[in-house]
């Protein structure tokens, strides 16, 4: 009897596992296939808490609760769009500086040749006196 118990338990934990594969797979379309991971677990979570409703938008009550939790979330949002602008802008200065301090060493390092040349010159010339 316990394994026929064991073998059942199984059977349902697969069975909610399928269920999910298949749910996201309905939701990975052509223009979701880049979507971050927090991205398809919002998608999926929509999609769970629509099923209490019937899967119809306009059945779910907006009240207090739910507007505090979307206000929230859109400042989380733009905290971290911000957050990531700051990191672009960040590697874009280091870059340049990276950069300039390249062609800072570049130059010096033609003004160096430029003196050795000098050098040399002016060695020959007085070599030949």
């Amino acid at each position: 009897m316990k394994v026929v118990k064991s073998v059942l338990v199984i059977a349902h934990e697969n069975a909610d596992v399928e269920r999910g594969l298949s749910d996201s797979g309905k939701n990975e379309t052509d223009g979701r296939v880049r979507l971050s991971e927090p991205s398809v677990n919002a998608i999926r979570l929509t999609t769970d808490d629509l099923k209490m409703y019937g899967g119809k938008p306009h059945a779910v009550p907006v009240n207090n609760r739910l507007l505090t939790l979307g206000r929230s979330a859109h400042r989380r949002y733009t905290q971290m769009l911000d957050e990531q602008r700051m990191k672009v802008e960040a590697e874009k200065k280091e870059k340049a500086i990276r950069e300039e301090e390249k062609k800072l060493q570049e130059e010096q390092g033609k003004d160096l040749a430029r003196k050795t040349d000098r050098l040399k010159d002016q060695e020959q010339t007085l070599l030949k006196k």
